[in-house]
Protein backbone atom coordinates (compact mmCIF):
# COMPACT_ATOMS: atom_id res chain seq x y z
CA UNK A 1 0.00 0.00 0.00
CA UNK A 2 1.19 3.84 -0.99
CA UNK A 3 0.25 6.70 0.25
CA UNK A 4 1.59 10.27 0.02
CA UNK A 5 2.91 10.73 3.41
CA UNK A 6 4.99 14.10 3.52
CA UNK A 7 2.46 15.72 0.98
CA UNK A 8 4.87 16.82 -1.85
CA UNK A 9 2.90 14.87 -4.32
CA UNK A 10 5.07 12.51 -4.83
CA UNK A 11 5.75 8.76 -3.60
CA UNK A 12 9.14 8.10 -2.63
CA UNK A 13 11.29 6.67 0.30
CA UNK A 14 10.82 9.86 2.15
CA UNK A 15 6.92 9.08 2.43
CA UNK A 16 8.22 5.33 4.56
CA UNK A 17 6.78 5.26 7.58
CA UNK A 18 7.21 2.86 11.05
CA UNK A 19 4.11 0.18 11.15
CA UNK A 20 4.35 -1.13 14.19
CA UNK A 21 6.69 -4.63 15.03
CA UNK A 22 6.23 -8.31 13.86
CA UNK A 23 7.61 -9.36 17.68
CA UNK A 24 4.23 -9.82 19.81
CA UNK A 25 4.52 -8.47 23.46
CA UNK A 26 3.40 -11.96 25.03
CA UNK A 27 3.67 -15.52 23.95
CA UNK A 28 1.86 -18.14 25.60
CA UNK A 29 0.48 -21.88 25.18
CA UNK A 30 -0.98 -24.99 27.15
CA UNK A 31 -0.28 -28.87 26.74
CA UNK A 32 -2.13 -31.30 27.88
CA UNK A 33 -2.05 -35.21 27.50
CA UNK A 34 -4.92 -37.54 28.43
CA UNK A 35 -4.48 -40.96 28.80
CA UNK A 36 -6.78 -43.89 29.66
CA UNK A 37 -6.54 -47.86 29.16
CA UNK A 38 -4.62 -48.13 25.03
CA UNK A 39 -6.33 -44.45 24.24
CA UNK A 40 -3.91 -41.31 24.64
CA UNK A 41 -5.12 -37.57 23.49
CA UNK A 42 -2.81 -34.67 23.23
CA UNK A 43 -3.42 -31.53 22.64
CA UNK A 44 -1.55 -28.21 22.21
CA UNK A 45 -2.77 -24.32 22.13
CA UNK A 46 -0.74 -21.50 21.40
CA UNK A 47 -1.20 -17.53 21.05
CA UNK A 48 0.58 -14.18 20.45
CA UNK A 49 -0.51 -11.14 21.39
CA UNK A 50 0.76 -7.48 20.66
CA UNK A 51 2.08 -7.67 17.57
CA UNK A 52 0.86 -4.81 15.07
CA UNK A 53 2.15 -6.53 11.63
CA UNK A 54 1.30 -9.89 10.82
CA UNK A 55 4.64 -11.63 9.47
CA UNK A 56 2.95 -13.87 6.82
CA UNK A 57 6.23 -15.41 5.54
CA UNK A 58 6.99 -16.77 8.61
CA UNK A 59 3.29 -18.33 9.25
CA UNK A 60 3.91 -19.82 5.65
CA UNK A 61 6.81 -21.24 5.84
CA UNK A 62 5.61 -22.98 9.82
CA UNK A 63 2.90 -24.94 8.31
CA UNK A 64 4.18 -28.11 7.95
CA UNK A 65 1.52 -28.67 5.06
CA UNK A 66 2.40 -25.95 3.05
CA UNK A 67 4.66 -26.59 -0.16
CA UNK A 68 4.65 -23.42 -0.54
CA UNK A 69 8.85 -21.81 -2.23
CA UNK A 70 9.75 -18.32 -1.66
CA UNK A 71 12.81 -18.97 -2.93
CA UNK A 72 12.21 -20.19 -6.58
CA UNK A 73 15.70 -19.07 -7.52
CA UNK A 74 17.08 -21.97 -5.33
CA UNK A 75 17.85 -25.16 -7.03
CA UNK A 76 16.48 -27.97 -4.95
CA UNK A 77 18.32 -31.59 -6.06
CA UNK A 78 16.92 -35.07 -5.58
CA UNK A 79 18.40 -37.28 -3.57
CA UNK A 80 20.34 -39.93 -5.34
CA UNK A 81 20.44 -43.62 -3.85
Amino acid sequence: MYKDLNGDGVIDTRDQTYLGSPLPKYQFGFNNTFNYKNFDFNMFFSASVGNKVLNQLKISQNIPTNNTSYFSSVLIMPLLP
